[in-house]
C-alpha cells in the first residue's frame, strides 16, 4: 500500500506526505521534499494510528529531517502494535 496523505506548501518548499506498508511488516510515513530529498520510517502495525499521525504531520508541516526524532520521542515501535 502507498497512500498520498497531503502536501504542505511553504514559500519555496512543497512537502508531500505518504503512508506505506502492509499488515505483515507494519506501516510507515514518508515525507518527500523533492525526488532525492526524502525520509521514511516504519511507525506501527496499526494503520489508523499511522494515518492519523501522518495527517497531523501534514498539518504541522514536519520536515523530513525531523521525522526520525519525532517518532523516537513518541515512542512508536512497529513491532509492538
Amino acid at each position: 500500500m502507498f497512500r498520498f496523505i497531503g502536501c504542505a506548501d511553504i514559500p519555496g518548499v512543497c512537502l508531500k506526505y505518504y503512508v506505506f506498508g502492509n499488515r505483515r511488516k507494519g506501516y510507515g510515513i514518508k515525507i518527500l521534499r523533492s525526488d532525492n530529498d526524502y525520509t521514511d520510517q516504519y511507525v506501527s502495525r496499526n494503520l489508523l494510528r499511522v494515518l492519523d499521525l501522518a495527517s497531523q504531520f501534514c498539518r504541522c508541516k514536519v520536515f523530513p529531517e525531523n521525522l526520525c526524532e519525532i517518532i523516537d520521542d513518541l515512542k512508536y515501535d512497529s513491532r509492538s502494535d
